[in-house]
């Protein structure tokens, strides 16, 4: 087992990745709102008043998933083979994989945890391991069947990961629609 520094230190780490993880998702949430805002073709306020009406990351997802074809003026068909909604329901998928994470640490409490594994025939064998995780409430558990028990330490740097890797190419899919809306409304007569 490790001494108590070591455990200090992993306990910091995991704090630290939690919050770095909340934060990148504060990030691609904020994307995702100047996304709404570009297709709207509107100011700020109205733009937020759109994007903060709908209370869940759900449907605000669901609202831009329709806003971007619309922007685009593409019907169905042609919107299944538009390479910029492609790209966001390539996000989307991307940021949908890593959700049940996002949600189980906003909505989980942080715990200390111990396993032992205790052999009384060899002794050498015995292990005792401490961790911290947020692990999923009892009560939740109650509630609805869910597959996701607990998230430790060794998930949260690849979530943190991909979810950096999607806010990325969240403002590089806005620059490109961006682009792509205004090159339309120059096409336009005047």
């Amino acid at each position: 087992m490790s001494d108590s520094t070591d455990d200090d230190d992993g306990q910091s780490k995991f704090y630290s990745l939690i919050g770095y993880s909340i934060t990148r998702w504060a990030h691609a949430e904020a994307a995702v709102y100047h996304l709404c805002r570009l297709c709207l073709g509107s100011s700020e306020r109205l733009a937020a008043i759109v994007f903060y009406r709908t209370p869940s990351l759900d449907g605000r997802l669901q609202l831009v998933s329709e806003m971007i074809p619309a922007a685009l003026e593409l019907d169905d068909a042609e919107a299944k083979k538009n390479p910029l909604v492609r790209e966001w329901l390539e996000i989307l998928k991307a940021m949908n994989d890593q959700k049940q994470v996002r949600n189980h640490l906003a909505h989980q409490p942080v715990t200390s945890r111990m396993n032992a594994s205790i052999s009384l025939s060899d002794p050498a064998r015995n292990r005792v391991e401490s961790f911290v995780s947020v692990p999923q409430s009892p009560q939740e558990a109650l509630r609805r069947r869910a597959s996701r028990v607990e998230v430790r330490a060794e998930e949260l740097e690849p979530h943190y990961r991909a979810v950096e890797a999607a806010t990325g190419r969240l403002w590089s899919l806005y620059e490109a629609l961006e682009k792509a809306l205004a090159d339309a409304r120059a096409k336009l007569p005047e």
